[in-house]
């Protein structure tokens, strides 16, 4: 088990012991995914209780390293007992300056094109002129970087075709389960050295005959008719008519996108005897002619073929507009994202790939088939079918009062894009989370913004029931909004922005959400503004 797996985060309810003249230190984890600053406020014997951008943290002293000129002071000057035997390390400036961290890490790619997005990226990185980090970039697309103290660099470079790469560029899910990576929002939000990070996304549509009886379908029914366990549409509540599944080649990369996203969660596999044909494009063109026929093509090449909206296990089925797939609403998206199987010892990686959610780099990657994710607003006549339905809907008592409050709260506001999942999150949640705050960043900067209401608003469910889950949602909202204004202080103060946050439960949600870290509640959080 590694240490971020064991590595306790907590508010510190106690009083605090006598704070001492204010040393920043950064402590950092020993596989350097876990990296926080601050002023050390305490150590119970076990604990190391630092006052970091987002308030009290307690870590296992045991389990970080100290870094920097106010660990040996601190030590030297505290009252409750720490010493350097307590930490797993101490690195005081000195040692610091006389050894620069270092990444040598290499990438490699789980679908080929991927490399080419990689160089699309790297390439743009390395022409925008940053000025706190040098880099180079040879013909090889080896990228070099070094920070502009002298104190950390890194080279970033392509693995050999047949070899893993320290760094591998992969599909992931948003769906099925996943092992826990962050605690909450300010450890995706606010690490160094993320664990995964998002640089592109995939949108896929279910294409289907004119004569299967349905209107939408699951995502598990999805798995379970290409895994050869549904074979008649009314399986399903459709007509009674054999299915008919269509598939790309073995060779194809949607073929391997839809694996990952759609079979590997569900744990399933195709199955041997589904019907092969030789592109999107001729699938698209074909599909209404086969009876009982249905494929999943890249959501670009669908053509005019009939197109179903998707559910996931809630039953909610979203249609794959512009907005839903941005939004992760419509659940047939497929991120691609850094997966770092080598941590870093430096935050250089993470810069290049943060900037994977630029402009340039997005409409670099949109040649290639992935989606611009920018944020954007939803048309207004969306938000008013939700809206209104608020006045017509007969929500349980209990729900009431808060379907009102939604309406008060949101009915002079505009929703963005960018959606996160609050609480306990894996790797890839984080990635995609962390992505969406940079968005929602570069959007609010936009003069036309300036002086306006952020509002973080938490949807979700709970076991305990109604008003557990609007409770839990609520409180999922207020940490998003934390880890937010702790992301981008400077695009708050600068543009005059306010930032609040509330939660409405299980009220007029918008798409099924369970979580990837098993849990008794799991939350979405939306972002309004007015």
């Amino acid at each position: 088990m590694t240490l971020l797996k064991s590595l306790t985060t907590a508010l510190i309810c106690s009083v605090a012991p006598t704070v001492l003249t204010a040393q920043v230190v950064e402590l950092r984890s020993s596989d350097n995914f876990i990296s926080v600053e601050g002023e050390i406020i305490g150590f119970n014997g076990t604990m190391v209780t630092i006052q970091s951008t987002v308030g009290p943290v307690s870590v296992p002293a045991s389990g970080v390293v100290c870094y920097g000129a106010g660990c040996t002071e601190t030590l030297a000057t505290n009252t409750f007992g720490l010493t350097a035997d307590d930490f797993a390390g101490v690195v005081d400036e000195t040692q610091a300056d006389s050894a620069a961290a270092a990444d040598i890490l290499s990438i490699s790619f789980g679908v080929p094109s991927y490399e080419a997005a990689y160089r699309s990226l790297s390439g743009a990185f390395a022409v925008a002129g940053k000025t706190d980090t040098s880099v180079e970039i040879d013909g090889a697309g080896t990228l070099t970087l070094a920070d502009a103290a002298g104190d950390a660099q890194a080279t970033l470079s392509i693995a050999a075709p047949d070899q893993d790469g320290d760094i591998a560029l992969v599909t992931t899910s948003l769906a099925g389960s996943a092992e826990q990576e962050y605690v909450g929002p300010s450890g995706w939000a606010l690490a160094a050295a993320p664990r995964q990070q998002m640089i592109g996304l995939r949108a896929f549509a279910v294409v289907t005959a004119t004569d299967v009886g349905v209107d939408a379908i699951t995502m598990d029914d999805l798995a379970g008719i290409y895994a050869g366990e549904i074979t008649n549409w009314a399986q399903i509540g459709g007509a009674d008519l054999t299915v008919l599944p269509l598939q790309l080649p073995m060779t194809s990369e949607v073929r391997d996108e839809f694996i990952a996203v759609v079979m590997a969660p569900a744990g399933k596999a195709i199955a041997d005897n589904v019907l092969t044909m030789a592109d999107e494009a001729s699938i698209a063109a074909a599909i209404s002619g086969f009876a009982g026929s249905i494929s999943v093509v890249n959501v670009g090449n669908a053509g005019s073929a009939r197109v179903l909206p998707v559910a996931g296990p809630c039953g909610i089925a979203v249609a794959p507009t512009d907005f839903n797939i941005v939004s992760g609403d419509y659940p047939l998206v497929g991120p691609v994202v850094a997966r770092f199987d080598m941590p870093a010892a430096t935050s250089l990686p993470a810069e290049v790939f943060d900037f994977a959610t630029s402009k340039a780099v997005q409409d670099l990657l949109a040649r290639d088939s992935f989606i611009v994710h920018a944020a954007r607003v939803q048309a207004p006549v969306d938000r008013n079918i939700r809206l209104t339905a608020l006045l017509t809907a007969n929500p349980a008592p209990e729900e009431r009062p808060v379907a009102a409050r939604m309406f008060q709260t949101l009915s002079e506001a505009e929703r963005l894009t960018p959606t996160m999942s609050g609480g306990p999150a894996s790797g890839a949640e984080g990635a995609w989370n962390r992505a969406m705050m940079h968005n929602l960043a570069t959007v609010l900067a936009q003069p036309e913004y300036a002086g306006r209401q952020v509002i973080f608003a938490g949807f979700g469910d709970s076991e305990a029931g109604a008003l557990d889950a609007v409770d839990r949602s609520a409180g999922a909202a207020a940490a998003m909004a934390a880890a937010f204004s702790a992301f981008a202080p400077t695009v708050l103060a600068a543009n005059g922005l306010t930032v609040t946050s509330t939660g409405f439960g299980g009220v007029s949600r918008t798409t099924c959400y369970e979580g990837h870290v098993a849990g008794p509640a799991h939350s979405r959080i939306e972002v309004w503004v007015k």
